[in-house]
């Protein structure tokens, strides 16, 4: 599959122009053309809309195949839905992946996050990040929501097997950097509050129960896990740095360097303290040592009818809520988001 033979008579998308055009991302380039040379475009439209009005989603249905491919999952491609079928260990999973979108006529978050960066006063800064907020719950269940409905357990070859739900918030900028907090508590129903000593060492997290969420139209939505509609998703795969840049990033670690530096920013966990840690680094230094896997999260339902062998997913951050508290597993590295600025030399 050639994704960059630029198809004639259509509206290309700008960050697709991007991408073929500036020097700095030949290592995206390089890296996604391998990638597609792998892939097989199972509705026929692929090319077309990683080129135009699909280039997000696109993008991320070839992150989740580099992820599952380099993680020794065999990926089936025989089926046109759900998107993946990966089998690991004799077991297998399927995996639709999915996106949260902005729609005409949704409230504005560019003009919320201006209020919030602005000098207005704190009630109205305030009431414009509970807007955002809410828009993200609202955008993550409006998406998840949406493929649940398609009921992919009533395949006869998903059948019995476990689903995963992929999705990356890509709806606005807050979104692409907002940590998952917000995520775990419309999953889970709990949000949660961390507290800390006078050295700013974490002492104990305290659950609260949250059930309900108000949408912007002031609809009433559950908790996603506490829904009976989820007991055929056995889990959420979730990542917020869906962008050319991981793509990028990956391919200067793997040798397509000449010219480019690459800077990384990141919040990373800090098992010692309830805040992350922020880090800049030059990817020359190969300060995180970077793979495919790294920033994607598994959330695990506990109310699923087909579980899912923590196993299969070594090496990933993993989490799951039981005996009313959340739990799971962290890698030793681990950001909650990522920004990178990407240059040419000389």
């Amino acid at each position: 599959m050639d994704l960059f033979n630029k198809i004639k008579d259509k509206e290309l998308n700008s960050t697709f122009i991007e991408l073929c055009n500036e020097e700095k991302y030949y290592p995206a380039k390089d890296t996604i053309t391998e990638i597609a040379k792998l892939f097989k475009d199972k509705d026929g439209n692929f090319v077309e809309q990683f080129q135009t009005n699909g280039f997000d989603q696109r993008l991320w249905e070839l992150l989740l195949f580099a992820v599952f491919d380099s993680e020794k999952f065999e990926i089936k491609q025989e089926h046109s839905v759900p998107d993946f079928e990966i089998v690991k260990n004799g077991a297998t999973i399927f995996v639709e992946a999915t996106t949260s979108n902005i729609q005409v006529g949704d409230p504005t978050s560019d003009e919320l996050i201006k209020i919030i960066k602005s000098k207005e006063l704190d009630e109205k800064r305030i009431e414009a990040f509970d807007k955002l907020k809410s828009l993200y719950v609202e955008k993550i269940g409006s998406a998840l929501f949406s493929k649940i409905s398609k009921n992919y357990q009533e395949l006869e070859w998903v059948k019995n097997n476990p689903i995963l739900l992929a999705i990356s918030p890509i709806h606005d900028d807050f979104a692409r950097q907002n940590s998952d907090s917000l995520l775990i508590t419309y999953l889970y129903g709990y949000k949660f509050e961390s507290q800390e000593d006078t050295l700013g060492n974490l002492v104990k997290v305290d659950y609260i129960e949250k059930n309900i969420f108000e949408k912007c139209s002031k609809v009433e939505i559950p908790a996603l896990f506490n829904s009976d509609e989820s007991k055929y998703i056995s889990g959420i795969l979730f990542f917020n740095d869906l962008s050319v840049e991981k793509f990028n990033r990956i391919g200067f670690i793997n040798g397509s360097q000449e010219n480019i530096i690459i800077w990384r920013t990141c919040d990373l966990y800090d098992p010692e303290n309830s805040k992350p840690k922020e880090i800049f680094y030059d990817l020359r230094d190969d300060t995180l040592n970077e793979d495919w896997k790294q920033g994607v999260s598994i959330f695990h339902n506990p109310n699923a009818l087909h579980q899912i062998d923590v196993k299969l997913f070594e090496g990933f951050r993993q989490v799951w809520f039981k005996d009313g508290k959340l739990d799971g597993i962290m890698p030793e590295v681990f950001p909650f988001n990522s920004i990178t600025l990407s240059d040419t030399l000389g």
